[in-house]
């Protein structure tokens, strides 16, 4: 992970958001959407 993206993440861990580099890139790609909607269903049946 390159330096850009650590700092992006620490800072949206920091106001409890997601990091402001993904809020955009997720809003316009509906596969992305899907994509994290299959891991978060994939991770609540591992509970």
């Amino acid at each position: 992970m390159d330096e850009k993206h650590k700092m992006f993440d620490l800072a949206g861990e920091g106001k409890n958001t997601i990091s402001l580099d993904l809020t955009e890139y997720i809003m316009v790609s509906p596969i992305v959407r899907v994509v994290l909607r299959k891991a978060k269903d994939v991770a609540d049946d591992e509970d």
